[in-house]
């Protein structure tokens, strides 16, 4: 088996098993699967695992900067929220 083949058949096992290719379009834009809950974003697969936890560190995130009592902090828990509503709307879709 030559370089190429080998190199091909690597990747193919790879993207069978989830991993995107470097060359594939595939992912370039991000978009969501509702039916798994997946993110793929900048060819990186997220699983409904990992955008749960990011809803949670933003919450959290936002307590922390709202109960700060700093006007600026205030406006960074805005920024918070907003990331929140987004993941949550992309969820719903």
């Amino acid at each position: 088996m030559d370089d190429r083949s080998r190199t091909n058949l690597i990747e193919q096992l790879a993207m069978s098993m989830g991993a995107v290719s470097e060359n594939s379009s595939k992912f370039d834009k991000a978009r969501y699967d509702s039916s798994t809950g997946t993110l793929y974003c900048n060819g990186v697969k997220y699983s409904r695992n990992m955008v749960d936890e990011a809803v949670n560190y933003f919450r959290k995130m936002q307590q922390q900067a709202n109960a700060s009592g700093s006007r600026e902090m205030q406006n960074i828990g805005t920024y918070y929220q907003i990331a929140i509503e987004a993941i949550l709307m992309m969820e719903g879709e």
